[in-house]
């Protein structure tokens, strides 16, 4: 059963995440042209949809809408993105068994 059937009581929690979902949603395409807001923006948009996830139980909805996420970076943005994963890929180390 998803998380959001035990908290959908509780106003003072439902309240404010309501209404900070409908100010997030409303104001990305225009804060997202932004290059100060464009990173907080993604990073806030991948909890936002693993809340969904965790809070109403849609995986398809959130993998779909993660998996579009990396055509929102401009090329240089997800270059640098690549390689900074390269770098984390290279410096783990096999655990010895």
């Amino acid at each position: 059963m998803p998380l959001g059937v035990f908290i959908s009581d509780i106003k003072l929690l439902m309240l404010p995440l309501s209404w900070g979902t409908l100010f997030f949603e409303a104001l990305f395409p225009f804060l997202y042209w932004s290059k100060g807001f464009r990173r907080w923006l993604l990073f806030l948009g991948l909890w936002f949809h693993l809340g969904i996830l965790v809070f109403m139980n849609v995986p398809n909805f959130t993998f779909a809408s993660l998996a579009l996420y990396p055509l929102l970076l401009y090329p240089t943005e997800y270059d640098a993105l690549v390689e900074q994963w390269k770098r984390l890929w290279q410096r783990q180390r096999p655990v010895a068994v």
